[in-house]
């Protein structure tokens, strides 16, 4: 038979970030929040071209965005919130009167002292696999509102190194003009990166 300290212990288990207040566990909200919001390894950030250009001397420009591998998203809420404490529900909206024009509503869902507390956010369908990429590009945006890599939007303007031919672990582009070019994404600032990340540089 199943204890009330042995619930509790489950608890502790599945949720460290939970403090004890008389008979009732709370949630620790600085640890918690502290931690939903932590930066991830670089190794967990994608990148993605935003704006390109070419200047007067015809030397290619391109700026990028930084975002967080979804995957890294479903695995900070099961180590901060524990597996049975937060989950995650979609629907479809429809977008303008252009057949097959969609987006997608995530909401993220936390349980916060045995009730669920739920926050939105929502994208469109995107050019490769429309339905995968609007999903996903839902749920990482619903993410940003509990804190998980919204550090990110604290990055200054963010220039690609840009190459005209092709060097180790480039990607390939082109401008609104059809120049083909190959880039790589910047270095993340230290404030962006985990401490133990920054000791190895």
């Amino acid at each position: 038979m199943t204890t009330a300290d042995d619930k509790k212990a489950k608890l502790f288990t599945e949720a460290p970030d939970l403090i004890l207040s008389g008979d009732k566990l709370r949630i620790n909200y600085q640890a918690w929040w502290s931690k939903l919001a932590a930066p991830f390894k670089s190794e967990f950030i994608e990148w993605r071209i935003s704006q390109t250009g070419v200047k007067k001397d015809g030397v290619v420009w391109a700026m990028c965005l930084a975002y967080v591998d979804n995957r890294a998203v479903v695995d900070r809420l099961d180590e901060v919130c524990g597996p049975g404490n937060w989950k995650d529900e979609f629907y479809i909206i429809k977008l303008g009167d252009k057949e097959g024009q969609v987006g997608f509503m995530c909401g993220i869902s936390l349980r916060i002292n045995d009730e669920w507390v739920t926050k939105w956010d929502g994208a469109q369908s995107t050019d490769i696999e429309k339905i995968k990429g609007g999903i996903s590009g839902a749920e990482k945006r619903a993410a940003v509102k509990w804190g998980i890599g919204r550090y990110l939007y604290g990055l200054e303007a963010t220039f690609a190194n840009v190459s005209m031919t092709k060097v180790t672990g480039a990607r390939w582009a082109k401008t609104k003009d059809g120049k083909p070019f190959w880039w790589t994404p910047p270095e993340l600032p230290a404030w962006a990166l985990p401490k133990e990340q920054v000791k190895k540089q």
